[in-house]
């Protein structure tokens, strides 16, 4: 659920961002890229250092600080007006996904029973793909719903374009209020991240606390270990 929960978060943000700096900061795709690639590097680093620390740290406690770090970083994105400030947000977001990924799947993979390894990594895989998926759909529902509600366009690109083809003022005052729309869907669809991510940070202090750090236990007796903490067990 954590996994699920925590990729719906990051596939609705991400579409919003990546709207954001090509259609509202009018970058290129190629520059686009560039200003989101410092947080697809920081996720690698996080991601690869989140294994070293789990072998004396407790999964809860990674996972949980993990998942608080990506509430900030969306409560920064829900407030931010320029594009040094999205893609700041944007970093520490993905600064707490790497660890909440890779320390997610080897939990469910090192949870389940050897022969039945494979079938929990489908598990894993379906289920951060269904949580993007899910993400895209719902908070993209959202946002789009409040950048409608202002009536300026039924999207931001249709829109902008509108705004091109007018001339002086009035061309100028839609692409305002285009954008003023855009950034109040964007702010709440952060919001709501935000506060999934800070939720999802207490439910994985409580619900993984009963795990120690994964190098010292054998994989049989975390199996055991998982199982113990689950309700009725």
């Amino acid at each position: 659920m954590i996994l699920l929960i925590g990729l719906v978060t990051i596939g609705g943000t991400y579409l919003f961002v990546t709207q954001y700096v090509q259609t509202v900061a009018n970058l290129s795709p190629f520059e686009a890229g560039l200003w989101l690639l410092p947080a697809a590097l920081v996720m690698i680093v996080t991601s690869m250092l989140a294994p070293i620390l789990v072998r004396r740290v407790r999964p809860a406690h990674i996972v949980a600080v993990a998942l608080a770090v990506s509430a900030l970083g969306y409560g920064l994105l829900a407030v931010a007006g320029n594009l040094p400030l999205v893609v700041a947000g944007f970093v520490v977001v993905y600064a707490g996904v790497g660890p909440m990924m890779a320390l997610g799947t080897d939990l469910v993979v090192g949870a389940a029973a050897p022969d039945r390894a494979g079938a929990a990594a489908a598990l894993s895989e379906t289920s951060m793909e269904l949580g993007v998926a899910l993400g895209v759909a719902t908070l993209g529902t959202v946002g789009t719903a409040i950048f409608r509600a202002a009536g300026v366009g039924a999207t931001l690109e249709e829109a902008v374009a509108a705004a091109r083809s007018l001339q002086g003022v009035a061309g100028q005052e839609l692409l305002e209020a285009a954008r003023a729309a855009f950034g109040a869907g964007f702010g709440a669809v952060a919001a709501i991240s935000a506060v999934l991510a800070a939720g999802l940070a207490v439910l994985a202090a409580t619900a993984l606390r009963h795990l120690p750090p994964i190098e010292a236990t054998p994989p049989a007796e975390r199996q055991d270990a998982v199982t113990a903490g689950r309700p009725g067990a």
